[in-house]
């Protein structure tokens, strides 16, 4: 199951259309793919509908996994060109991490740095101590994208 976002813009639509392209490529794993999510109180939540957001660090029993994005707090423009990192981090399998990577690199220009395990939910709160059965993988690069910024 895809979760979009309505009328999305900025960086929004970026990840947005990433997703979108992971979703379909990924379709035959059974991966809920979701967007940016919020970091509260150093919790990830995925924004569902209306007020309610649901943790990103959970399962669906009906799926196979999922993916959501993170967005630097940094952005920097230059020539109506903004720069932003941004990271994919997804609960899957071995498998599922070299199709999303073999993915990525076709849309990614630039280097993509991968890490994995224990040390992707180093920055998050969580109750998640033992690793097995999940398996978390975090794919981080650096997107570029025009948002044709109006000078005065």
């Amino acid at each position: 199951m895809i979760h979009l976002k309505e009328n999305p813009v900025g960086i929004d639509y970026e990840i947005q259309r990433i997703q979108q392209y992971l979703y379909k490529n990924l379709k035959l794993w059974n991966i809920e793919a979701f967007g940016r999510v919020e970091m509260l109180d150093n919790d990830l939540l995925i924004f569902k509908k209306g007020i309610d957001y649901e943790k990103a660090l959970g399962l669906n029993d009906s799926s196979n996994g999922r993916f959501f994005f993170l967005d630097s707090n940094l952005t920097t423009e230059k020539s109506k060109q903004l720069t932003t990192d941004i990271e994919l981090i997804h609960r899957a399998d071995e498998e599922v991490k070299m199709e999303i990577l073999n993915f990525l690199k076709k849309k990614v220009p630039g280097s993509i740095e991968i890490l994995k395990g224990q040390d992707v939910l180093k920055s998050f709160e969580t109750k998640l101590l033992d690793m097995q059965p999940y398996h978390f993988i975090k794919l981080s690069f650096e997107h570029k994208y025009n948002n044709n910024i109006i000078t005065f």
